[in-house]
């Protein structure tokens, strides 16, 4: 990344070989100098929409106003049985839950969970969240060092699978590997039957524990009382509903509080604006969203010959809108590299748009403003760790794993 000499130079090098799963990272250790170089080479030809050869060969998307059109066309563009570039693996072997699946069959079972992650729902969370992230930060709040990934956003995100399944956190250090095995697929070249298969295993227990004892948590409820065309969800339904909750809670809530906590360590004056002024926290979360764009997006397959744009798509072929690219189109963003936390509007596609949109975006606003919110209160001061560097992992769902920081104020 650093070699300017080997960087792509036409949006056509640019769309041909990229592969999202291995993005360059540049010195700051994140992706976003190329990705604002693949973005500059796009505008510069006006080409929002090229071929890349990885994975079998999809459309890749990288303009605001060419993913909205995919998006508001569901009968075009099907989100299909892979809609997942490489497909990720239920436990079921069915396409992944929602995700995967269109029009009636996906309104049928999201339904079934709509409610529970609904804004008025999980506005009620809050105050448990808070909780939550409190009791993390008190574990570390008075050392001199921590990590807001590893202490805090990820054990917040066991929290959350914990309160969706009836989990138990003592047995978090496995919901990490479950994800692996689900997002690292054999396409990738790697074997996680092993972790599959302990995930089945502990469903198996979790089901019966279930169904012998209801809970008030959204998994007992499905276990107990899920019913769709007025029949009991099955085996397959339910544990791909399970593999779904650990999902969205492990991958987009850690990474996504694990990314704002780094930009926070090296941004005193934004702290400070956010403790004086709760108002800006809306904007500020949209902003989050938006900058970051932690999830890569969902592929679509063309259901008949079409067009975006000036560009031709067949029948059958696959579009994939990358969201780290689209939520950073000037046409639709000003000075889209810089982090405004009062932009507006913000028309941000981080977490989908249409019948598609992301399951727990509303859990996902509450999860960050009660984290940020509690973190700045307890430690108004911090800085990233100068003999430390935070990592980056690029993937389908990408962001900070480790953010090492200095607590209190620095000289």
């Amino acid at each position: 990344m650093n070699d300017t000499s080997t960087r792509p130079t036409t949006a056509d090098d640019f769309y041909r070989n990229f592969d999202h799963y291995n993005v360059p990272l540049g010195p700051d250790g994140t992706p976003f100098a190329f990705l604002n170089y693949f973005r500059d080479a796009v505008a510069a030809e006006d080409r929002w929409v090229g071929w890349c050869e990885s994975y079998g060969g999809y459309w890749l998307i990288t303009g605001w106003e060419e993913a909205r059109a995919v998006f508001r066309d569901p009968r075009t563009f099907e989100n299909g049985e892979v809609p997942i570039v490489p497909p990720w693996v239920m436990p079921s072997g069915r396409p992944q839950m929602l995700t995967g699946y269109d029009g009636a069959r996906h309104m049928k079972y999201r339904r079934l969970v709509h409610e529970a992650f609904s804004s008025s729902t999980v506005a009620q969370m809050y105050d448990e969240f808070a909780t939550d992230a409190r009791h993390l930060i008190s574990r570390f709040s008075s050392g001199e060092r921590a990590d807001l990934a590893t202490d805090l956003a990820t054990r917040f995100a066991h929290t959350v699978v914990a309160r969706l399944t009836g989990l138990p956190l003592e047995e978090a250090d496995k919901f990490g590997a479950w994800v692996h095995a689900i997002t690292h697929s054999s396409a990738l070249g790697e074997d996680n039957s092993a972790d599959l298969e302990d995930m089945k295993s502990r469903f198996d227990e979790l089901l019966a524990e279930h169904r012998q004892n209801p809970t008030e948590n959204i998994m007992s409820e499905l276990i107990n009382s899920g019913v769709v065309d007025g029949e009991s969800l099955t085996y397959d339904d339910l544990i791909d509903f399970f593999a779904v909750f650990i999902l969205g809670s492990i991958e987009n809530t850690s990474l996504l509080l694990a990314d704002v906590g780094w930009l926070l360590a090296q941004r005193p004056e934004l702290r400070r604006r956010l403790l004086q002024d709760p108002d800006l926290y809306d904007t500020f979360i949209d902003e989050s969203l938006r900058f970051f764009s932690t999830a890569s997006g969902a592929a679509r397959t063309a259901t008949v010959d079409t067009k975006i744009g000036d560009v031709h798509i067949r029948a059958g072929e696959k579009v994939f809108p990358y969201l780290p690219l689209i939520d950073r189109d000037p046409r639709e963003f000003p000075d889209p590299n810089a982090f405004d936390p009062a932009r507006t509007p913000n028309r941000a596609f981080a977490l989908g748009f249409g019948p598609h949109r992301c399951l727990g975006a509303n859990l996902i606003r509450v999860e960050l403003a009660a984290v940020v919110r509690t973190l700045l209160e307890e430690l108004p001061d911090f800085t990233l760790d100068p003999d430390a560097p935070s990592v980056w992992t690029p993937s389908h769902v990408a962001g900070m794993i480790s953010v090492p920081v200095l607590l209190g104020a620095q000289p």
